[in-house]
Parts: structure tokens; C-alpha cells; sequence
């Protein structure tokens, strides 16, 4: 017996419904062929348990990253703190999540005022991501605690040891996080 995935795939988004129905497809297939083999026992069950959890683990990472997608901005230009911002280029970037490390494709944009500017992505900004890389959740999560105890996440990265970039990101997020206002808006 087939049912339907729920609802809440589909988003109502045409591309991301998309998306959503190939993640649940694999889901579906990967059942349909694990649960027809005849082997049963201690050891093929402890296989099917490994098997799920690895298949749960990638999918999340694709919801994850699809959601990610959804939310970057493709346009001329977009009003980030007042200021006009122009599309420079559209690429994939590698991100750390809370599922492990997701590719999404996002657009980068600069304030053509300001020579000195950094390339910023709005999706990015709406998400939290720190230091280009480290969602709010990943760095939470790699740290041990949660993101918004500063001191305490400054002792368990002392405590861990060499620990740079991790370093380097939560201490980035501490000092920008009340740097990210709202979602960027198409200008």
C-alpha cells in the first residue's frame, strides 16, 4: 500500500514541490527494496537499521538544502540595510548544517558605492549563516551548547582544544548576530 507524503513537502512552491517529490521517491524506493528481502534476523535487521538511518540522514540533508535554495534571491538588485546592492554572480557554496554539509546554489551581490565592500548573499543573512559556512544550528550543535550563551561557548571551544575555523565562526556569529536584520527586499 502506497500513501501519499505529507502536505508540508510541497511547500507550494512549483520547484521546490519538484524537489520534494524526488527526496520522497527515494525514500519510497529505498523502502520498497529493503523491506522485500526475505532475510530476517538480529544482523539483517541491525543492516536495515544502519541502511535507514543513512538514507534519512541524506535526505534531510536534500530538504535541508532545498529549503536553503528557496529562500536565496535572484534578482537585478536588492535593498540590504538601505542600501541598493547589484547582482554580481550566482554559484554554489558549501554549507555546514545541523544534518552535515549541504551545496546550494545562491547569489551574491555588492554595494557598487563602497569599493571596499564584501560580496554579501541574502540568503546568507536571512539564515544566520556564519562565516559563509556555519549555519546558526551547525555551530550550535558543534560547539555543544546553544549559540546565544557566548561565554559558555567560548569555554567548551577553549576546552576542545584547536578548534580554529570553529573558533573563528562563534565568535563571528556572537558579534554579528544582531548585525542580521530582516530578509533583504528586490529593489
Amino acid at each position: 500500500m502506497t500513501q501519499a507524503f505529507p502536505d508540508w513537502l510541497g511547500h507550494g512552491r512549483s520547484e521546490v514541490a519538484l524537489g520534494s517529490r524526488k527526496i520522497a521517491e527515494k525514500l519510497r524506493a529505498f523502502l520498497e527494496t529493503e523491506r522485500v528481502k526475505k532475510k530476517v534476523g538480529p544482523q539483517a535487521f541491525a543492516d536495515f537499521e544502519q541502511k535507514l538511518q543513512e538514507r534519512m540522514a541524506e535526505l534531510q540533508r536534500d530538504i535541508i538544502a532545498e529549503e536553503m535554495a528557496s529562500l536565496d534571491v535572484d534578482a537585478e538588485a536588492v535593498l540590504i540595510d538601505g542600501k541598493t546592492h547589484r547582482r554580481v554572480l550566482r554559484q554554489s557554496q558549501t554549507y555546514m548544517t545541523s544534518a552535515g554539509e549541504v551545496v546550494v546554489e545562491r547569489t551574491l551581490y555588492k554595494d557598487r558605492s563602497d569599493d571596499e565592500g564584501r560580496c554579501v548573499s541574502p540568503m546568507e543573512l536571512t539564515l544566520g549563516v556564519v562565516g559563509g559556512f556555519w549555519t546558526p544550528r551547525a555551530l550550535s550543535k558543534h560547539c555543544g551548547r546553544d549559540a546565544d550563551d557566548a561565554e559558555e561557548g567560548r569555554r567548551v571551544v577553549r576546552a576542545r582544544g584547536n578548534m580554529g575555523p570553529l573558533r573563528a565562526a562563534w565568535i563571528a556569529y556572537q558579534s554579528d548576530i544582531q548585525d542580521m536584520g530582516g530578509r533583504p527586499r528586490e529593489v
